[in-house]
């Protein structure tokens, strides 16, 4: 659904652009964090040690578990495994997303 102007106007409009920016920022994590700990664990290296020892690292035995012929051929496949977690672990995220 495309947002116009008097989107911006609704009672609940708060919500909606809150859930957005929720959705945003999960998939940061996801992009920016979780996957790179992931495949940095599969080739055996300890970069992103930190992200896997946070809570974010409880969800990595929910990925798909791949090899890196999987990843090389269908990198694809480990996006959308990882963004089906948002939904699933709303909590995860939201913790990560504001500790305090």
């Amino acid at each position: 659904r495309d947002t116009k102007l008097e989107d911006f106007e609704r009672l609940d409009a708060g919500r909606h652009f809150e859930e957005a920016t929720f959705v945003r920022q999960a998939h940061g994590l996801i992009l920016f964090g979780l996957i790179p700990a992931y495949v940095a664990q599969l080739l055996g290296r300890m970069e992103h040690s930190n992200v896997l020892a946070s809570p974010l690292g409880d969800l990595v035995p929910e990925i798909s578990e791949m090899g890196v012929s999987d990843l090389v051929s269908a990198p694809g496949r480990l996006f959308g495994n990882c963004l089906t977690l948002i939904e699933r672990h709303r909590g995860t995220f939201k913790a990560c997303l504001d500790p305090g």
